[in-house]
Parts: C-alpha cells; structure tokens; sequence
C-alpha cells in the first residue's frame, strides 16, 4: 500500500513566461490506456464493483449504493473468506461504520457474516473491519451494501471521505468501498450507475474516464479516487494526454488557466526524473463552503486537491502552485519500500517539497524571490515548531493527532536534503548531488530492487564517508536540528540569523475541532490565548484548523477568534507565540545575480 498525504498551505508562485518550457503534451499521445483499459479476456478470478450514487429526491447525496459480483472459485478452501473496509484511516474517523445494510448471497442464498474489528491504531493511521463468512463459498459471491456520506469534517485531513460538491460528488477508495480480503490478481470490473445522477453526469477515477476492466490486485481499487457528475475537465483532448485533471464544484479561480501551469510543472517533472511510462497522471479537484482552505493528497498516479468556494488577498490562486508541484513529486518519486508509511515520510515528503521548490524553480515556473518566500516559511515552520526535535520513530505516534508531529517530517526532511545536497557538492567538486543519488535509486527501483534507507545511506557514504551517516542518524533518526549552509541555495541567497519566538497556538487544536461546532479545550495556562481571554468551553464561531496553518508560518499574523460564551459573543485577538525564541534563518535574495544564474 502506497500512500501520501500532504497537507500544506505554504508557497506562492507568480506566473513567468514559459513558452520556451512548454513541452507540447499535444505530442505525447497513448496509443490505448495503461493496464487498467482494453485488456483482453482473463482466466483470472473475476470481481465487478458497481457504484451507483443515490440522492434524496433532491439535489442532495445521502449515500452510495455498491454491488460486488466476486468470483470464489468453484471448490471449496480451507482459508478463510472475509470482506473488510478501514474504521479509521489517516486520521478520518468511522469510515465503516457509515456502511450500511451490507449483506451477502450465493446462488444457495443468503450467507452469514462474523464481524470483527482490528485493535485502534493509536496514532489513527490505519486499521480494518472485517466481516469474516462462517463458510468458505463457492462460484459467485453477490455483496451489496449502502455507503453513507459522513458529516462535514472541521478536522482537517486527507479529502478521502465521500463529499458532496456541487452537483456530484468524490472520494477514496478507502472511504466508502467494502472489498474481498484476497491476495493474488483478479480480472476487475469498474462500473458506474449513474440513473439517479444529474443530465451531463459521468464517472471517473484515476483507472479511466467512465467504465474500466484491468488486471489487478483488490488493493488498487482502495488506492483509488472515484468523482462523478458533471465535471469539467482538461485538457481538451482529454483521453490523448499524460497529463489529466478532472473537477467538481465552482473553483476559485479558471481552471483552464490553473491546469495549464500545472501541465507544465507536470511535463517538466517527468522529463526531470526520467519517466518514460505511459500511464496518465489525474489531478482531481473539488471545491465546496466546507473547506476553509485548500490542501491535497495523493494516491495512486493521482493526487485530489480540495478547495474553498473563494479565496482571500492572502490565499490567491497563486499560492496553490508548489502544493499541485508537491504531489505530484510524489507521483515520480514514492515511497520507501521499508519502512512503510510515516516512519519514511522523511524520504517522501522531505523529496516532495524538495523538488517541488527546485523543479518549479530551475525551470523558470517560479521566481527567484517566490522560491526564497517558500523557504523561508519552511523556515519558520522549522525552526519554531516545539516537537522540532522529535525522534523518528515517534512521530507515527502523533502524527494524526497533532499539527505539529505533522509538520515535522516535511521540514525536516527538505532541510536535511538541502543540507546534505551542498555537502556532496562540495566533497565531489560538483560531480555528486541529491539528484544524481535520487536518479539512481529511482532506476535501481525501476529494476526492482527494494528501497531502504540502507540504500540511501550507501550512497551518501561513498562521498562524504562515515559523516554522512552521522548526520543521517542525527538528524532524521534523533531529531538534532540541521542547519543548511548560507549558500547552500547557491550564489543568489544569503543566509541571516533570526531570533523566532516558538509557535503556541494556546489550546488543543485537535480536540478543539473534533466537536462541531468546534469547543475549546486545553487552554495552556499562561499563554497568550489564556492571557486574551481564551476559555475552556468557549465556542469558535469563525476561524477553520486551516486558518491555523498560516499561522504556523508567519511570525507576525495574529489569531483572530469570534466565540461564543453563553448568551455572549465575543472576539479575542492574540499572538500565537509563547515568550521562549530561538535562533533561527532565513534567506535574502541577492538583487545583485541575475534571474538566469539564480534558477542554474
């Protein structure tokens, strides 16, 4: 299982001229979809999913109706045969208790279903319910149950819940589908029903436009996000390009204009890291009043970007370019093989807003101050982030339960490859570099080997020796804080000395608005929410979890709360900064170097 989450709402591009970039997509053309498409007949056992999206009579969605036809094989096994969906996933709670009416047949009629649940994951990554069948069945399972759209989330998260936004709806795989827990490949049948949809309505997900049959494991469909309605699209030669974007809801900005930049960085990307396959890449996008802000996360080949309705002076349109660069990083450079999940996010997302800055920047699709803006709110994230120097190996622990485990990985990570990027060039003479050892562990994997840090340490040694796995094991395995040298973003960059007073946002965010409406819990005693006025049980009326991840990254921006206390609103202004500061940096652009010797 591959997955990445970014939540981030840091960066800012302003638009340059391209022209000499634009890699003519028109010319990249498949000539038939990937595996997932026009495949020919299989021996191989068979499961159909059909979703078919169900509304109140109105334009409202209530639920998703799904139906698996699931090939059991025609003897009877020894093993097993059970169904299962995540409880909770990525921090997104009740997840399979929003199924309902689920029952299951073979031709000799109804079959009984044991069902359990795995132990909680207690830092709510990931565990399973399964309805186990008391006997094995044989030839055709028929499964069919109700998925009930969740409640408006204020939690921020990963966008894997199914939403409603405008006239249809989206979700993840993980989100809403029930599935057989069966290794081995099946031949897989996508199909939508869409009778109770609006006039114009299609269904997509990142397996194709419309519906699809592939060979595959189950866990692909899980890996997958699902949109339907009536959705606009880009390019306009849709089912011809790599390069594929689909949207629901009124968008706060032209689509048409967006996705065209966001082709670009993707072409640029895949030329940088060498991708020579012809599987199409989907950029999803749905917009709705219940998101306050903007954030994304990828899966498979794709990634979902969820949007608000419209954006303020300080959430331009402008901003979402290194996010779209983000994820799409991903795409290219995955995962570790092991350790798996968060405790690698080091590797995955330290490369993803690594190169979300460098690919953007060297090419021109950002300015040289619009890439120093974005370091240096790294910076303050960084430097001024109270769990800083967490351990590795706990931040899993965290890492769904509170903002600042989650950043920590991010920040981390893009300072430690920042870092040790100038160390190798300067022990090689500029032979060596991040890129030249992420190239190669890429095509090593393209082979298929394995990817661990062991391999990334192997290669970092072979330059720096024994102190490049030092510093590995001090900063990404302890937490020591790294510091990149001034002139390690090359000759158009000063590094400055910053005293930063730590961010402290004054209550616990997480059991704040894990109520809706959002009630204040955990009031820090002494701190500048508690000295404003801020109480235990006060009602938030006005600001968004969003909100709070501008705050993390301005040293200046105060909080600005609307509450309710009793018969009485009131409005609370304070600085999110406890009175302890740190040394920390940033970077100044030196107007002196011209543009083009900045972006080399």
């Amino acid at each position: 299982m591959s997955l990445k989450f970014i939540e981030i709402t840091v960066g800012w591009r302003t638009r340059k001229s391209v022209a000499s970039l634009v890699l003519l997509s028109s010319t990249i053309v498949l000539f038939g979809l990937a595996a997932a498409q026009n495949v020919p007949p299989s021996t191989r056992p068979q499961l159909s999913v059909t979703i078919r999206p169900e509304r109140d009579g109105s334009s409202k969605f209530t639920d998703v109706e799904v139906e698996l036809e699931i090939g059991v094989g025609d003897t009877e096994s020894k093993q097993p045969f059970a169904l299962y969906i995540p409880v909770e996933f990525a921090g997104i709670k009740h997840v399979a208790d929003r199924i309902e009416n689920l029952e299951a047949r073979t031709k000799d009629g109804p079959v009984t279903l044991d069902r359990h649940d795995d132990p909680p994951d207690a830092g709510g990554s990931l565990f399973w319910r399964h309805w186990v069948m008391a006997e094995h069945p044989v030839g055709s399972l028929f499964v069919r149950y109700r998925a009930r759209l969740g409640e408006a989330r204020p939690w921020a998260g990963p966008p894997f819940d199914l939403r409603q936004n405008g006239s249809g709806l989206s979700g993840a795989g993980f989100g809403f589908l029930v599935l057989p827990e069966s290794k081995g490949t099946f031949d897989i049948r996508l199909k939508w029903d869409l009778r109770d949809m609006p006039p114009g309505s299609r269904g997509i997900s990142n397996l194709g436009l419309g519906d699809v049959q592939y060979d595959g494991p189950v866990e692909s469909l899980f890996e997958c996000f699902y949109m339907t309605g009536p959705f606009g699209t880009y390019p306009q030669h849709f089912e011809s390009n790599l390069f594929r974007s689909a949207w629901l809801g009124a968008l706060p900005f032209d689509p048409q204009v967006e996705m065209k930049w966001a082709q670009t960085a993707y072409l640029s990307e895949r030329q940088f890291f060498a991708e020579t396959g012809s599987v199409p890449f989907y950029f999803f996008m749905r917009a709705g009043k219940d998101n306050t802000s903007y954030g994304g996360a990828a899966l498979s080949n794709s990634f979902l970007l969820f949007l608000p309705e419209s954006l303020d002076d300080t959430d331009g349109p402008d901003r979402l370019g290194l996010v779209i660069a983000h994820e799409m990083v991903h795409h290219f450079v995955g995962t570790l093989d092991s350790p798996e999940g968060i405790e690698g996010s080091w590797y995955s997302e330290g490369l993803a807003e690594y190169y979300s800055r460098l690919v953007t920047f060297r090419t021109g699709l950002i300015l040289p101050r619009v890439f120093t803006d974005a370091v240096n709110q790294s910076a303050v994230l960084y430097f001024t982030n109270p769990l800083r120097n967490l351990p590795n190996e706990k931040i899993a622990e965290g890492f769904w339960r509170d903002k600042n485990a989650q950043g920590v990985p991010y920040q981390r990570g893009f300072f430690y490859f920042v870092d040790v990027n100038h160390k190798l060039l300067m022990a090689s003479k500029g032979k060596v570099s991040v890129d030249t050892i992420v190239l190669s562990l890429l095509n090593r994997r393209s082979r298929g080997d394995r990817l661990t840090p062991q391999n990334w340490l192997d290669e970092i040694e072979k330059v720096l020796g024994p102190a490049g796995r030092q510093e590995f094991e001090s900063v990404i395995v302890h937490g020591d804080t790294v510091l990149a040298a001034s002139d390690a973003f090359g000759p158009c960059f000063d590094r400055r000395s910053v005293m930063m007073p730590m961010f402290e946002l004054g209550f616990d965010q997480h059991a704040t608005w894990d109520s809706s409406p959002p009630v204040v819990h955990g009031v820090v005693s002494g701190s500048a929410a508690q000295r404003a006025g801020l109480r235990d049980g006060d009602k938030i009326l006005s600001m968004s979890p969003s909100e709070v991840e501008r705050l993390r990254s301005s040293l200046s921006m105060r909080i600005q709360l609307k509450i309710e206390r009793g018969r009485d609103t009131l409005e609370i202004e304070y600085l999110p900064r406890s009175s302890q500061s740190v040394e920390g940096y940033q970077w100044v652009h030196n107007l002196g170097v011209p543009d083009e010797k900045c972006a080399m």
